[in-house]
């Protein structure tokens, strides 16, 4: 389903740092945000440039760090409770509208106890997102951002 899509990807990876964030004394979200604030210069090249239909954020600190940068962020649920609904919500940044979702580690008991059935409606949703995707853009992949 995904081998034909253009997907620039910006990421920190948690493997790439000495310790899971989440493991920190501070909590994710402050050990995160040193990271983020020297890498938003190129989170904003990256946007501006690809122009993407879609952005998913990695976790709810990456979730409540991305959307403090976004024009609308008032529009956009704070919470990773609140906000992973399964759906997709339009974003803008910086004039640049996607869509865009948070998502989560999906295999874990508390994550399906938590968020119940909107784990199922995110993964058809996105499964939907990137079949309609395709279809619209015979030929040209369209350029998504995660």
């Amino acid at each position: 389903m995904l081998e034909n899509l253009e997907m620039p990807l910006s990421l920190l990876r948690g493997d790439s740092l000495d310790k899971p964030p989440s493991t920190s004394s501070q909590g994710g979200l402050k050990f995160l945000d040193f990271y983020f604030q020297n890498c938003k210069m190129f989170l904003s090249e990256e946007i501006s440039k690809y122009k993407p239909t879609l952005v998913i954020t990695l976790g709810e600190p990456a979730h409540k760090l991305f959307i403090s940068t976004l024009d609308n962020r008032t529009s956009i649920a704070e919470s990773m409770q609140n906000a992973f609904t399964g759906t997709m919500v339009k974003a803008k940044f910086r004039g640049v509208e996607f869509d865009y979702s948070p998502c989560l580690h999906i295999r874990t008991f508390r994550v399906a106890e938590v968020y119940g059935d909107s784990v199922e409606l995110f993964k058809d949703t996105l499964a939907t997102y990137f079949e309609k995707a395709g279809d619209d853009n015979p030929g040209s992949p369209p350029t998504t951002a995660l």
